[in-house]
């Protein structure tokens, strides 16, 4: 089996970006090298939250909504609440998608 090039976020990760974007506590928004380490539907999501300005309560709301419009059953709010917001997102990592593997 080929090994792909998509990357899979871990969780925490997302969840520290998601965070960031939400949190008064956060200094400053992450940066695009950041958002590309997200994929599918929470990197959707991401900008979608990130598109409602820089009012953080108004990203909060849009985030909830996105959770809650999607079927996304692997992050939840609750999550995102407890993830780290002055997390340094260069440290967590993502991994790369299947790997492989046999059985017996």
């Amino acid at each position: 089996m080929e090994e792909t090039k998509l990357k899979t976020p871990n969780l925490d990760y997302a969840a520290a970006l998601l965070k960031k974007l939400i949190s008064p506590l956060a200094a400053a928004d992450p940066g695009a090298d950041d958002f590309k380490r997200l994929s599918g539907a929470l990197h959707e999501i991401a900008f979608a939250v990130l598109s409602e300005g820089r009012d953080k309560s108004a990203r909060r709301v849009r985030l909830q909504a996105e959770l809650n419009g999607r079927d996304i059953g692997y992050l939840s709010m609750s999550e995102i609440d407890s993830a780290d917001p002055l997390a340094d997102l260069a440290t967590l990592q993502t991994k790369n998608g299947w790997q492989a593997f046999r059985f017996g």
